[in-house]
Parts: structure tokens; C-alpha cells; sequence
């Protein structure tokens, strides 16, 4: 299920940089759910985009480019210490990937990682399980038992 948003500001990237951003954080959300990088898997990663108009910090306009990244997992995926090196990696890849987002330390960059809720994320109206995530991506039957 792994889906990822990208939101930031206009200016903060051209569409080349959007598309290898796009493309490493998929293998991020892969590898978070536990899931290989291969070609079943590969489209179950979802990542959506969002140019904002502006960006207002403190009540005024920042003047410098700002890039949010939210990684939504199912329930019991990561845990706290995954959770950190998640974040960790994302930041990593956004600073790597996006000219002038090292500029203080990727103080501009902000990662967040959502869980939903049991039940709470479905596909064509079935409702997604990490086994049944797994299945999808030819790694295990539906009930978790591996191949």
C-alpha cells in the first residue's frame, strides 16, 4: 500500500528532480512496509504531488522553498525506532535529491510518517492488511504465511 504525498512550494523543484524524488521515495515506502523493489511491487507505491502557491512560516511568507513529505503505513508496520530511520531516510533523500535543501541542515525539509487506522485504507473497496499488501507484491499468501 505504500503512499507517499509530496507537497512544496513551487519553485522547489523541477519536474526531473519531482520525477527522482518520486521514484527513491517509492523504493523508501517499499522497504518500510517490508516490501521488495521489484516489478509486482513496484505500483503498489503511490505517490502523489502538490505545488503550493505559497508558504507562510510565523505568519509571513518564508522566501525560501519548503518540501512536506508524508508516508502513510498500515497499522503495526513500523514501530518507534523504524518510525525514526524512516524519517531519517526520507529527509536523506529530499536534501540528496532537491538542489539547496541542505541549506541548514534540511531545516526546509519536513517528513512525517501517518499510520492509519485498522480498517481505516481500502483499494476498489477492500480493505488493505499488511498480508494482504504483501500478497500483492508476490511476497506471501493473505494469510501472512510466506511462499
Amino acid at each position: 500500500m505504500p503512499l507517499v504525498e509530496i507537497s512544496y512550494s513551487r519553485d522547489a523543484l523541477g519536474e526531473k528532480q519531482l520525477d527522482a524524488l518520486a521514484d527513491r521515495l517509492s523504493a523508501i515506502a517499499l522497504a518500510a512496509e517490508g516490501l521488495p523493489d521489484t516489478p509486482t511491487s513496484r505500483p503498489l507505491a503511490v505517490v502523489t504531488t502538490r505545488a503550493w502557491d505559497g508558504v507562510h512560516v510565523g505568519g509571513r511568507p518564508s522566501g525560501e522553498p519548503r518540501i512536506d513529505v508524508v508516508l502513510h503505513t498500515l497499522p503495526g508496520v513500523l514501530d518507534e525506532p523504524a518510525r525514526a530511520a524512516v524519517l531519517a531516510e526520507l529527509t536523506s533523500a529530499v536534501v540528496e535529491e532537491v538542489d539547496g535543501m541542505d541549506a541548514r541542515g534540511g531545516a526546509r525539509v519536513w517528513c512525517r510518517v501517518h499510520e492509519t487506522l485498522p480498517s481505516g485504507f481500502s483499494v476498489a473497496g477492500r480493505v488493505m492488511s499488511p498480508p494482504l499488501v504483501r500478497q500483492l507484491a508476490g511476497c506471501a499468501d493473505v494469510d501472512g504465511r510466506g511462499r
